[in-house]
């Protein structure tokens, strides 16, 4: 079985088991556990995502960052095949509704490059290894910002997303940690 069909079975199983979770406290536990092992300080710009689906939420964290004073940004697709670009947010921001149905910030907002990016996921390992979507976004984002600068890639997830091993290719980026509604660890 190649790796893409790999990933194909594996995205299925990944969606049936976060669609199975139930997790009321998850999110805010998750943003406990995200605050307690990564210090942000003022100097950090911390890009979030805005949960769709089953994903993990990150608005408890996105509220607890603010609150502290760290800037804060949300993804925008520009094009099928690029990178996302991160755009500067604010309690009061509006979002729109924008591609493939994600809410992101308006044109308004001023584009920021993210010191940590805290990226959704399927799947994950122990190893690093995220499981996305298929589309390859932040995979191309985390390459790209990697050429520029040292950043930190945070998956956010359920605990339950993690899996033995995670097929990867030549294009998966690493992540730094995994925080969870159980746990952050940071990956050597």
């Amino acid at each position: 079985m190649s790796i893409a069909e790999q990933k194909k079975a594996l995205r299925q199983i990944a969606k049936e088991t976060r669609n199975a979770i139930e997790k009321p406290e998850a999110m805010q536990r998750a943003a406990r556990h995200f605050l307690s092992a990564f210090s942000c300080s003022d100097k950090d710009r911390v890009a979030l995502y805005c949960a769709t689906g089953s994903e993990l939420g990150t608005n408890a964290l996105k509220h607890e960052l603010l609150g502290r004073g760290i800037e804060v940004s949300l993804p925008v697709v520009p094009g099928k095949e690029m990178p996302l670009i991160f755009r500067k947010i604010e309690r009061e921001t509006q979002l729109v509704k924008a591609a493939f149905s994600i809410f992101s910030p308006p044109e308004s907002c001023v584009e920021v490059i993210p010191t940590i990016v805290v990226v959704p996921l399927l799947a994950f390992d122990r190893a690093g290894y995220r499981l996305g979507y298929g589309g390859g976004f932040y995979d191309r984002t985390l390459a790209q910002l990697r050429e520029k600068s040292e950043i930190l890639a945070i998956g956010f997830a359920f605990s339950e997303q993690e899996v033995e091993a995670v097929p990867i290719d030549q294009y998966d980026q690493k992540l730094n940690g995994i925080v969870t509604d159980k746990e952050a660890r940071i990956i050597q």
